[in-house]
């Protein structure tokens, strides 16, 4: 190992308080500065625990443990042999109460050791934290570094590393109100805007709603706090979803969703995990309407179309519910997808159709009468105009084979 890289390594120590170790090629391990680790756990071992798997030899990490401590992983082969490990450390304090219920959702029993372990990390903010990286990449290496090349690795929420850009966490300068106002109306602007990959972004950066800067909904209930923080949360993303150009029908559909998905949850992770997952989403949603040559009125069509199959549905109603005339209607979307109102009408409900035949649940009358044939004989006509085949056929080339 250099001596410049030691000695680089014992300054930034000094600088930071946060435990640098380095590993050596022979696998030896130099600490600088004192290792704060778990209850009953060994530096050393603690270290193994996560390196093995996470050093990357061209992108610095930052690792999120499933406990909330942070490491930052290094590979130094660019200016010699060996590996760099920063922390453990945290991006923020974290409320005992919080920190009581990720505990429980781990496993870990020894809370008051727990307790008194994370009171001794050093805090060191996200901004900072892609700070120091770059210093020492520039230090080290002779080389800029951007934030988009920092991959982290978060055991809240795995999430492909190409959506990686730079942090948009709000400054921790901020009030506690102004703080979670301008969090908020970043979250919303970007699920508005159909940004997902910066929305992954701001997601990545832990825990949602552990914040001390986040108010209790429930005193007595981590848990329970954190569903109802995360309804609102929903309810907010339905709306700027909406915003966005998602049709109002769908996204309050995907709202429900995912709130009743919410009271199955036993942990505050898997409330975690669940309400990130609506939030991008929406944000999908919102992204995919920007990305289609239709217009809203047809993309409004062709939704309330998919949900009304097995009802008897005519172009009026469609029109009626978008507040439209049956002819402007008919004329937008037989300009836009080539197909008239009744004829995709008539797709759809084959399609449906072979779904249903699929599933081998019910006959061929059953189906014509579900989706609103006039007979067995009218379905089967339809059918095979669309498919070529029979119904019967149809089974046979796809079931009974």
């Amino acid at each position: 190992m250099h001596y410049t890289t030691a000695y680089f390594t014992s300054l930034l120590e000094k600088l930071t308080d946060i435990p640098f170790t380095l590993i050596h090629d022979d696998a030896t391990l130099t600490h600088y500065g004192a290792i704060v680790s778990p209850p009953n756990t060994e530096p050393p071992l603690f270290i193994d625990h996560y390196v093995p798997s996470y050093i990357n030899p061209k992108q610095p990490i930052i690792y999120i443990t499933p406990h909330l401590e942070r490491f930052i992983f290094i590979s130094l082969e660019a200016h010699c042999p060996g590996k760099l490990v920063i922390g453990p450390f945290i991006s923020s304090v974290i409320p005992k109460e919080f920190l009581h219920s990720v505990l429980n959702d781990t496993a870990v029993c020894d809370y008051p050791k727990y307790i008194d372990y994370y009171q001794q990390l050093y805090t060191l903010s996200s901004e900072k934290q892609h700070a120091l990286i770059q210093l020492i990449y520039f230090m080290l290496f002779r080389q800029t570094l951007d934030e988009i090349d920092i991959i982290i690795q978060d055991n809240w929420l795995q999430l492909p590393e190409k959506t990686m850009s730079s942090t948009l966490e709000a400054s921790l300068k901020l009030q506690p109100t102004q703080h979670c106002i301008a969090t908020e109306q970043q979250f919303l602007y970007l699920i508005k805007e159909g940004k997902s990959d910066d929305l992954t972004v701001l997601l990545n950066q832990g825990p949602l709603f552990f914040s001390d800067r986040v108010g209790l909904l429930s005193k007595n209930d981590t848990l329970r706090h954190y569903k109802n923080s995360s309804i609102v949360c929903i309810a907010l993303a339905t709306r700027a979803a909406v915003s966005g150009g998602v049709y109002t029908e769908e996204a309050y559909n995907l709202s429900d969703f995912y709130i009743q998905s919410l009271e199955d949850c036993s942990s505050t992770s898997s409330a975690d995990v669940l309400v990130k997952k609506a939030l991008l989403d929406f944000t999908q949603l919102v992204r995919h309407q920007q990305h289609t040559n239709l217009s809203p009125h047809v993309m409004h069509a062709k939704y309330y179309i998919k949900n009304h199959l097995y009802e008897v549905l005519k172009i009026k109603d469609v029109a009626d519910h978008l507040n439209l005339t049956p002819n402007y209607l008919s004329a937008c979307f037989k300009k836009e997808t080539g197909d008239s109102l009744a004829i995709y009408i008539r797709k759809k409900r084959i399609s449906e159709a072979k779904q249903l035949i699929l599933q081998q649940k019910m006959s061929y009358i059953e189906i014509a009468i579900l989706l609103k044939f006039h007979d067995h004989s009218h379905f089967s006509k339809i059918f095979k105009q669309e498919c070529g085949i029979s119904p019967k056929t149809y089974k046979e080339q796809h079931v009974d084979k």
